[in-house]
């Protein structure tokens, strides 16, 4: 409660990623529970402005090769992603809170960001595998591709520029799995992965896991099929949001790595 008290603009950024249905209810605490917190205690201390770091999986994805907006419809909910869910969630409570004038609030939805350091998330370990020549297959889904610089630049102009109780995506290249593989392979210096892993294998794999409740990160067997492919049109227009290539977030995060030693091995 403290921690917001005299304090113009909130930055809500934390949250836990996970792709383990088994970590849906510490998901749930952190992710929705977590947020509710941070907004009980700005609305209390009367902060002037809440801006709150969802994501690109809060607004879905699809099993086609369509590009989703703002306003396109959630349809992922029967399969119960723990991290999809639980984003989805947060940020509801954030905007109706807004659309009640407790407090002035504005909802960021960026994409998969690369760039220095990056490296160190846990969700980088395959990535780092390919770049590294390590993985030889790749999913047959879509993935969207940005610089986290620009990430940044959206966040700070969000403060005067965003319009409270709107959200917005922030999303660069959309790129095929397969391209996106390419492109890490290629600037870590390696063969590019040539084993295409069918989406029905991916779905029984997902399916399985499930059943079984196996520990692992199954819900990324059925994630790594779909499309995640958004159109930034919004946050292009009202955030001055101009986001670089995908290949820079990838070129600096490939630097930044081989400089700190990750790619020795």
């Amino acid at each position: 409660m403290n921690a917001t008290k005299n304090i113009d603009v909130v930055f809500h950024v934390a949250g836990l990623v996970s792709y383990s249905p088994l970590d849906y209810a510490l998901m749930e605490e952190i992710n929705v529970r977590g947020t509710a917190n941070v907004l009980k205690a700005s609305i209390e201390n009367k902060v002037g402005r809440l801006i709150f770091t969802s994501s690109v999986v809060a607004v879905g994805a699809s099993s086609k090769k369509e590009i989703l907006n703002e306003e396109s419809s959630y349809d992922l909910g029967k399969y119960k992603l723990a991290y999809y869910d639980t984003k989805r969630r947060a940020e509801g409570l954030v905007l109706e809170a807004s659309r009640k004038k407790e407090i002035e609030a504005v909802v960021l939805n960026p994409s998969v960001m690369f760039g220095p350091g990056d490296v160190v998330k846990g969700s980088r370990k395959t990535h780092l595998k390919v770049i590294k020549g390590k993985f030889p297959f790749y999913p047959p889904g879509g993935v969207n591709v940005m610089h986290v610089g620009d990430a940044v630049h959206a966040h700070i102009n969000a403060i005067k520029m965003g319009r409270s109780g709107e959200r917005y995506i922030l999303s660069g290249d959309n790129l095929s799995v397969h391209e996106f593989f390419r492109m890490l392979a290629n600037e870590g210096g390696h063969r590019a992965p040539r084993v295409a892993l069918p989406k029905w294998f991916l779905k029984m794999a997902f399916y399985f896991s499930r059943f079984f409740k196996i520990k692992t990160s199954s819900d990324s067997f059925l994630i790594s099929t779909l499309f995640h492919f958004y159109d930034s049109s919004k946050a292009r227009r009202e955030l001055d949001f101009n986001p670089r290539p995908a290949i820079k977030g990838i070129e600096d995060s490939i630097s930044w790595s081989r400089a700190h030693g990750f790619l020795e091995n």
